[in-house]
């Protein structure tokens, strides 16, 4: 196995199971690395493909201090941290480097639309509650068998991603890959 591939699966797991857990489909997720660098400039190890994805003038007709509006914002910011908080949790510390695209999205769609002060609250919050129900047993598992599924086929659409999930992890063979793969 190419060294370091597991923390790039987990991360994308993580992205994949949080975008289960808001109901907002994607096209597929891989951990195969991009060929040209994102609208940021970071070349990515993996991503999921958004299923319809939002540009920045679509961002802009939305406000985060809208109520109405806010949970836009906060399902896509939940999915954005979750490849981060996935393998904080897997490697026990935080690995800025695969998530500075994440970031920067993040940076540019919410955070730079609040107040200072508001937006280091939103950000503590948002780590913090995005680290419990990662850290959820269930949601766990699911990233767990995400994870191994994309380390053995390199590519899922999100209807295999579901089937995963709904998989049995008392599986022999998913418990025997877990213990190998140290997940």
């Amino acid at each position: 196995m190419k060294k370091g591939l597991d923390s790039i699966a987990v991360h994308e797991a993580g992205h994949a199971v949080a975008h289960i857990l808001t109901g907002i489909p994607f096209k597929y997720v891989t951990i195969l690395e991009d060929k040209e660098k994102d609208e940021h400039g970071v070349l990515s190890l993996g991503h999921v493909m958004y299923d319809k994805p939002k540009t920045k003038e679509e961002w802009e007709k939305y406000s985060i201090l809208d109520p109405g509006e806010f949970d836009i914002f906060f399902k896509d910011d939940f999915i954005k941290l979750s490849g981060f908080v996935a393998e904080l949790l897997y490697k026990g510390r935080a690995s800025y480097k695969g998530s500075k695209g994440d970031f920067r999205h993040w940076a540019g769609t919410s955070l730079n639309k609040l107040p200072e002060k508001l937006s280091s609250k939103y950000q503590s919050f948002l780590l913090e509650y995005t680290f419990n129900v990662l850290n959820d047993k269930t949601t766990w598992s699911n990233i767990v068998a995400v994870t191994l599924a994309l380390i053995d086929n390199d590519t899922l659409s999100y209807e295999e991603v579901c089937d995963v999930i709904k998989k049995d992890l008392k599986n022999p063979v998913l418990k025997m890959a877990v213990k190998k793969y140290g997940l």
